[in-house]
């Protein structure tokens, strides 16, 4: 007798699977809780999810938000904050530059990290080019004065000189200059290329850029006593051996105050024209000689004489152009938020900026203030800076142009 035949099993479906009872550290939907056909896995949530045995009361709560005296919050150097306010374009080239040649010239460099060096080119990513350049001399300096680089670090700083002869950037701090820049970029790459291959020995700097602001801003200080543990970010004068930290006070700026205005109008500039355009790029600042040769004085245009003859900073001209633009109509307005609608990004402002030259060249309605009152502070520094290079590349003089007032 022949047994029966067993039905082909069902192909086992997810409904079909009875889910076992939740685990203690299982969180499961209060409306699934009950249902025998989830839809979710029942894979163990991690013990994080867990719901809390009890709520948390007020003065629980109040206790949370107090800071530990034990476990001070992190707190950033003025260079590297001022960093980071030009990044996002809260404060101009020339004022970040100045206060980064300030430290380069008056910090005891030979007792400076090296890491604190890379940080601040790190930081300085988004900052113009000029940024860069300048933090390299202090690391050149650095090696200079005896402080053995370690490898990493000069591997790093080979990576951003190569990439700043690679990527030919204008260098607005050099203005008619530019191949002064690009050979002590050379000279730079050569130094850490070749302390890198000399493979150096010997002791590296400890102290922080913090530390070092600290000391400068006493300046009656001659002996720091710093602790030998890198990590430290205060003085401890009851630890480790007496360092001495000469400083040179050679092109320093004793009295030297950074600026502290942020871009004001940061808030209420008007809606940048989405439609933005592209110039052929320029590389050579001999571009900007031949595009002027040959204009005479007497045809410069009156946007021209009057940016020429003026002797605001850049502060005024963006007072006053806030005011100018108001009475614009809107051809120019479009106009300038054409323009502003190039300086995207530190890549595109130098081609930006001969946009702006060659609109001053055919236009006599045209005025920078007004432009400047739209650009945020690092792109208007740049950009009056650029316009007086390619002035001063074209021979124009500004003692030759009367002021129009």
């Amino acid at each position: 007798m022949s047994s029966p035949q067993r039905s082909p099993k069902s192909p086992r479906t997810f409904d079909s699977i009875k889910l076992r009872h939740t685990t203690k550290n299982v969180v499961t939907p209060f409306n699934k809780q009950n249902s025998p056909h989830s839809n979710s896995s029942p894979v163990k949530s991690p013990s994080v999810y867990s719901s809390p045995s009890k709520m948390v009361t007020k003065n629980e709560f109040d206790t949370m938000l107090e800071y530990d005296p034990l476990y001070p919050p992190v707190r950033n150097s003025k260079l590297s904050q001022s960093l980071y306010e030009l990044s996002v374009h809260l404060r101009t080239v020339s004022d970040v530059r100045d206060q980064i040649l300030y430290f380069r010239d008056n910090a005891p460099l030979v007792n400076y990290k090296y890491s604190c060096v890379t940080d601040l080119l790190f930081a300085s990513a988004k900052c113009p080019p000029d940024m860069l350049f300048f933090l390299l001399t202090m690391a050149a300096k650095m090696v200079k004065l005896g402080n053995v680089a370690p490898a990493k670090h000069l591997r790093i700083y080979i990576k951003i000189c190569q990439h700043l002869l690679l990527m030919n950037y204008f260098f607005i701090s050099f203005k008619v200059e530019q191949d002064k820049a690009k050979h002590k970029i050379r000279k730079m790459l050569a130094l850490f290329q070749g302390v890198l291959a000399e493979n150096r020995t010997g002791k590296s700097g400890k102290l922080s850029t913090r530390q070092i602001e600290k000391y400068l801003e006493s300046r009656n200080v001659e002996l720091l006593e710093i602790s030998d543990n890198e990590n430290n970010d205060d003085f401890d004068e009851d630890k480790s051996s007496n360092v001495c930290l000469s400083v040179s006070n050679k092109n320093g700026t004793l009295n030297y105050k950074p600026k502290i205005d942020i871009d004001e109008l940061a808030s209420v500039r008007l809606d940048v024209d989405p439609d933005h355009y592209t110039k052929e790029e320029q590389n050579s600042i001999n571009f900007i000689s031949e595009l002027n040769a040959g204009i005479p004085l007497a045809s410069l245009k009156n946007s021209m004489k009057v940016f020429l003859a003026s002797k605001d900073d850049l502060f005024e001209r963006r007072k006053r152009g806030a005011t100018v633009i108001k009475t614009m109509n809107q051809d120019l307005i479009r106009q300038i938020l054409r323009l502003v609608s190039l300086f995207a990004s530190w890549d595109v402002a130098y081609d930006a900026s001969l946009a702006v030259w060659e609109v001053m060249q055919k236009s006599d309605d045209f005025d920078v203030d007004a432009l400047l009152s739209q650009l945020p502070v690092s792109y208007g520094d740049f950009l009056v800076e650029a316009l007086k290079t390619f002035a001063e590349a074209s021979g124009l003089q500004f003692t030759d142009v009367d002021n129009p007032y």
